[in-house]
Parts: structure tokens; C-alpha cells; sequence
């Protein structure tokens, strides 16, 4: 989902926040600040070492350990540093896209034929957006698993995380995946489903 994180308006509960810094306490967790921010789409999400929920996601949410889980999950990218690794990719990528432009540039006046330098320009693009996409999905990946250590480790029940995802729309951009869908969620979450009532 994309929005634009820095602009959103930052509502703050200090009992939520309180909730969450109990919770680092409680399963010795990494420090971050956890805030709701002004927004209905169902989203989390990590900026530097603070996690933000929208307003949507915590409408969304019915049950505590679904709560817990998604903190987990927003945990797993500040432990991984991806906030950080994401920034270096996508200075590197503006870079590449300089690099790209001038050689499509140089490809079109070489070959004097300016459908090359397009097709030359979209090719690289294309190359550009599949590496960031792969890598996004890779860092989702690593925060599931960390999710996952931690719901294993504390005995979190998973069967409603798993209705969480299953009533989740599945994002239908063709060209960008930045999360594994659902469905593959679901089935990772189905092989450590404990079903103990909390």
C-alpha cells in the first residue's frame, strides 16, 4: 500500500503507546515508539525506529494477539534494519536511473533509431522495479519470520491473525509486489497454528 507516510497526522494515545512499551518490556523486544496516525487504509508500517498504525488497521484489528502479531511483524523490519537498507536501494536506484537515462540516450543516437533508446530506457526501468520489488518482498519475508519466532516463542494464538489474512484484499498492482500475498502468508502462518485459547 502506498501512502504518503510523512505527511499522515500523528494521534497520540498514551495509553496505546503504554500498551506497546509494556510489551518490549514484556517479550524483550527491540525500543521503538509506536503511534496511530490519521488514516483509513489498513496499514502498518516503520519509519527510522518508530512504528506507526493507521486508523483503518486498528478498526480492522478484533483481537488482541492479531494486535500482537502485526507489532511483531513492524518489530521484525526495525530488528532486520530495513527502513535503513530500503533508503540505500532506492538512493542507489536514482543513481542506476541517471545511468539508465543517458545510456537509452546514447542507444537512440548510436543506433539513430529513438524506438530503441525507449525500449532500452523501459527494459532497464523494468529491471530497476523488479530488484526493489524482490527485495521488498524479501524484507517482509524476514519480518514474517520474525513474527513468527515470536508467536511461537510466546505461544500466540494465530488462528484469528490467519482470518486476518484471509479477509484481506490481495493487492492487484501487476507491476510492483512489495508483500507476499496473503494466501502464502497464511499457509506459512497454518504450519505453526496453535489453537490454545488465551
Amino acid at each position: 500500500m502506498s501512502i504518503n507516510a510523512y505527511s499522515l497526522e500523528i494521534i497520540r494515545d498514551p495509553i496505546f503507546e503504554d500498551y506497546f512499551k509494556n510489551i518490549q518490556l514484556k517479550y524483550d523486544l527491540p525500543v521503538a515508539n509506536v503511534y496511530i496516525v490519521e488514516n483509513y487504509d489498513v496499514n502498518a508500517f516503520v519509519l527510522g525506529n518508530n512504528i506507526y498504525f493507521t486508523k483503518g488497521m486498528i478498526k480492522h484489528i478484533k483481537k488482541e494477539d492479531v494486535l500482537k502479531s502485526i507489532y511483531f511483524h513492524e518489530v521484525g523490519h526495525i530488528h532486520h534494519n530495513h527502513y535503513n537498507s530500503k533508503k540505500l536501494e532506492i538512493n542507489s536506484s536514482k543513481k542506476n536511473k541517471i545511468y539508465n537515462n543517458i545510456l537509452s540516450i546514447g542507444a537512440a543516437i548510436f543506433t539513430g533509431n529513438a524506438n530503441i533508446g525507449i525500449a532500452t530506457n523501459l527494459s532497464i526501468d523494468q529491471s530497476i522495479l523488479n530488484n526493489l520489488s524482490a527485495n521488498s518482498i524479501k524484507y517482509e519475508i524476514q519480518a514474517d519470520n520474525f513474527m513468527i519466532e515470536n508467536i511461537i516463542k510466546n505461544e500466540i494464538n494465530t488462528s484469528d491473525l490467519i482470518n486476518f489474512f484471509d479477509t484481506m484484499p490481495e493487492s492487484n498492482n501487476r507491476f510492483y509486489k512489495s508483500h507476499p500475498t496473503n494466501k502464502n502468508r497464511v499457509i506459512s502462518l497454518k504450519k505453526y497454528t496453535n489453537f490454545k485459547k488465551n
